[in-house]
């Protein structure tokens, strides 16, 4: 994985925001703390709390429907 696509996508999400939430929900894996770290940075006055968040695949119901795991694995 490229790092420096995820820090380019990172600054570019956090661009429109004017005011930071209170508190800064950040997940403990890599990835998500390096698409954090913009708005830590920016809002470095705002608490940040890590959470025990999971990463989750959206399954499109029209997609998957009636398929198994080892189906969607291809």
């Amino acid at each position: 994985m490229e790092h420096g696509f995820v820090n380019r996508e990172a600054e570019n999400n956090e661009l429109g925001f004017e005011v930071g939430t209170t508190p800064e929900c950040q997940a403990s894996q890599a990835r998500a703390k390096q698409f954090g770290a913009p708005a830590i940075a920016k809002f470095a006055d705002d608490p940040a709390e890590l959470w025990p968040i999971q990463e989750f695949t959206y399954l499109a119901p029209g997609r998957c429907a009636g398929t198994t795991v080892s189906e969607r694995r291809g």
